[in-house]
């Protein structure tokens, strides 16, 4: 059953300057974070081969996905952005985003956590075959499990959206993804059990953060 607590208006006149910067910089980070699995499909569907490693890949993102955060929530306190933002500004955006980048970094962050050192291994022992190993991985499963993250991103996204407004209970509803991803490997029964996994540390691990992140926002509101 879904529980509502009480919100606080965010749209009252003078938004704190801490308030805004915070969210700012978990839209930037979230916006960051999707980057990764974007430039690793794009090149794997345009030519067969990722463009960078993806291992390291996702490592660096991750890396720039902090600092934009910083960046974004310093221009967040500024007087420039005060002045051009509202109370209301990315209160819903700065849930939503970092549970995008999440939900489709996420994933692959969790396997790159084995593929991240068998691409130093190689590039220590200068074998080839454990450089590109991970990303033969990547490149195979991609063309099968595309769709599936793009419904666990959708219900990540509705599930911030529904905390956002206040709604604690809400659950990320991981089944419509770990049903797709029977398709196309109907006979194998090992890739729904990977995505409910991973799903579920991914999906519940988000909602605790973004909890305190709700309460931290709605204490700055309150306030003022």
């Amino acid at each position: 059953m879904s529980v509502s607590l009480p919100v606080v208006a965010l749209r009252a006149p003078g938004v704190s300057s801490a308030l805004l910067g915070r969210r700012l910089a978990r839209v930037g980070f979230g916006a960051v974070l999707a980057l990764a699995p974007a430039i690793v499909a794009a090149g794997w569907l345009s030519r067969g081969e990722s463009v960078l490693h993806t291992a390291p890949l996702i490592a660096l993102v991750w890396v720039a996905a902090a600092l934009v955060a910083v960046v974004a929530g310093r221009f967040g306190r500024s007087r420039a952005a005060l002045a051009q933002f509202d109370a209301g500004a990315f209160a819903v955006a700065s849930f939503v985003a970092p549970a995008v980048g999440v939900a489709v970094a996420g994933p692959l962050s969790l396997h790159a956590s084995i593929g991240l050192p068998l691409w130093l291994l190689g590039v220590l022992t200068e074998d080839p075959s454990l450089v590109g190993s991970f990303d033969y991985w990547v490149g195979l499963s991609l063309w099968g499990t595309l769709h599936v993250h793009f419904a666990f991103a959708i219900a990540m996204a509705l599930a911030a959206r529904r905390l956002a407004a206040g709604d604690h209970a809400t659950r990320v509803r991981v089944w419509p993804a770990v049903l797709l991803s029977v398709v196309p490997g109907i006979l194998l029964i090992f890739p729904p059990f990977l995505v409910l996994g991973t799903g579920i540390i991914l999906a519940e691990a988000f909602l605790a953060v973004a909890r305190a992140w709700w309460r931290d926002d709605q204490a700055m509101a309150a306030a003022g």
